[in-house]
């Protein structure tokens, strides 16, 4: 299924105020150092939802994948993408700010060192055969966003329907940690 320019010029224009309020609803969950950029990109393969790209300060919003996502009924997955993306971001300046000596205390010295390596020997999902599930999943930079993304999904709709989950290979190990995103929410949002 590939699109033409024209179509992707049209898809773009159907889902932009959409994606637009999602987003700003989305953003008091983060403590950008910059203000983050988003646009659309094109993938055939409707399983890649975005990309992140640290030196833009972008993500991307795969337009087949909110299509797709529309067409059937579960636009949810397109916020939970969008937040997972979002989070990349956040930890990208996190890193950053650390890297330049502006280390101010929001996430621990120990966590930001820990994406620092990670971004740093970054290994992707299984594209080519070379990666395994496992190496992508014990990335300590994927494990924060996914688990990120789904605590503030619970926190704002409480019931999630069944197509938003994190992954299963975290199953017995995120919950704790949802639990405690949440709470901080709670304090954040006086809720």
């Amino acid at each position: 299924m590939g699109f033409t320019q024209e179509q992707f010029e049209y898809f773009s224009q159907l889902y932009k105020d959409c994606i637009q309020d999602m987003l700003c609803q989305n953003m008091p969950f983060f403590k950008f150092r910059k203000q983050p950029v988003w646009g659309f990109m094109f993938n055939e393969c409707c399983a890649v939802l975005g990309t992140t790209n640290k030196a833009t300060n972008t993500v991307n919003l795969n337009i087949a994948a909110i299509d797709f996502a529309f067409r059937h009924g579960q636009p949810l997955v397109i916020e939970q993408f969008a937040l997972h993306e979002f989070r990349h971001l956040y930890q990208f300046g996190e890193i950053e700010s650390y890297s330049q000596g502006n280390y101010d205390g929001t996430e621990s010295i120990d966590k930001i060192q820990r994406w620092a390596r990670g971004y740093e020997q970054y290994i992707g999902p299984k594209t080519s055969g070379e990666n395994t599930v496992k190496e992508y999943y014990d990335q300590d930079l994927e494990f924060d966003a996914f688990t990120f993304s789904y605590a503030v999904m619970k926190f704002k709709y409480n019931e999630l329907p069944s197509y938003i989950e994190v992954p299963k290979y975290y199953v017995g190990k995120y919950e704790p940690l949802v639990d405690e995103w949440i709470k901080v929410f709670h304090k954040k949002f006086n809720v």
